[in-house]
């Protein structure tokens, strides 16, 4: 079954791009055209003319390719929370340098100023990143703000938007507890889940009494811990941990924390059974990891007054991070989908491009505090 992503009331879904074409939050350089070093086999040396006559004029060098499959230039745009700055990136695929001109704009005035100004030079085949300081900035930590980046080139004028994020994961001290209550827990993060979608088909989320969830979430250097809570008006389990309907919740996560098109993903539903809690994944396929059932997670799923409460520690490794918490921003978003014995009829949801595949350009952003 093909999910469409949901549309956030303020959304920006991708990159926004004119006059070029527009891949993602990758942008392509439309009348860009580069040349690039060119191979030279060897030849007969030329006789050196004599003096006073004029030489032939060299023959004019081809325009570089652009990658298969893969823009020329691509912009993306992340917060950092503890500074708090803006971070835009800007990935060269072409053979030549490209300086480029970044004003960066927020209609919240988080810059201090209308508009930050910044030049870079990115070197080809390279990533360059531009940090503008937000000064005095409170944002609310589960909320998405509109950023704008304007990036001007020789050639091109590129406008790339995303609805960024600036929400801290705490580090868990002690392991939280994975029985439904809150020991340990207290230093949670906690995210309401409210921005509805419904798959193909689906009949979509009918209000608070069809569903409710929040999220929560600890970290330390070998687990992420998830919790979530939520009230649904009608429990339906899914008839196998792999079958895709069933209510489940689902957290979809870019180990690298880059917003390009061609970023690696991972997601993981983690299924409600008769027998426990199964954790199913899908990965992106450079990420080498196998899709079904995770045998190292744990979980639980219990019941308190009406409310559902499911709980679960994830090996990084599982996630594709191999060493360990190593990097301190994620693209993530976490989806509660439901079911009511319709199939998957609608989902509630924080971030955006949680479907199979997966879309890191619709992530939120989250950065693992200390």
């Amino acid at each position: 079954m093909k999910f469409h992503p949901s549309l956030h009331p303020f959304s920006l879904p991708g990159m926004i791009l004119a006059p070029v074409a527009v891949a993602g939050s990758a942008l392509v350089l439309g009348s860009m055209a580069l040349a690039g070093p060119q191979s030279n086999p060897k030849r007969p040396a030329a006789k050196t003319p004599a003096r006073g006559a004029s030489r032939p004029a060299a023959p004019p060098k081809a325009a570089v390719p652009l990658p298969t499959g893969l823009p020329l230039l691509g912009v993306d745009l992340a917060p950092d929370p503890f500074t708090p700055s803006v971070k835009v990136s800007l990935r060269n695929r072409g053979a030549q340098p490209v300086t480029s001109r970044i004003a960066l704009s927020n209609p919240d005035n988080f810059l201090g100023a209308a508009r930050s100004v910044q030049t870079v030079t990115v070197p080809p085949g390279q990533e360059t990143q531009a940090r503008f300081a937000l000064p005095g900035a409170a944002m609310a930590p589960d909320s998405r703000y509109a950023f704008t980046a304007d990036v001007e080139t020789p050639s091109a004028k590129i406008t790339a938007s995303r609805l960024l994020s600036f929400f801290r994961i705490e580090r868990a001290w002690k392991a939280p507890a994975l029985d439904g209550t809150m020991e340990n827990w207290l230093n949670s993060s906690m995210i309401i889940v409210n921005v509805p979608g419904r798959p193909a088909g689906g009949t979509g989320w009918k209000g608070r009494a069809d569903m409710t969830a929040t999220a929560r979430f600890l970290w330390d250097s070998n687990h992420l811990y998830v919790m979530s809570r939520r009230t649904d008006d009608v429990v339906h389990l899914a008839p196998s941990p792999t079958d895709p309907n069933g209510d489940r919740v689902r957290i979809a996560l870019s180990p690298t924390g880059s917003h390009f098109p061609d970023a690696p993903w991972v997601t993981v539903d983690l299924v409600p059974q008769a027998t426990g809690v199964a954790a199913v994944r899908n990965a992106a396929p450079s990420l080498k990891l196998a899709p079904g059932v995770i045998p190292g997670v744990q979980a639980s799923a219990t019941e308190q007054n009406g409310v559902s409460v499911l709980v679960a520690a994830i090996p990084w490794k599982d996630l594709g991070i191999t060493q360990g918490a190593k990097t301190k921003r994620l693209g993530l978003t976490f989806r509660a989908l439901d079911d009511d014995g319709q199939g998957s009829k609608s989902w509630l949801e924080w971030g955006g491009g949680a479907s199979t595949p997966a879309d890191p350009v619709a992530f939120s952003d989250v950065s693992l505090g200390d």
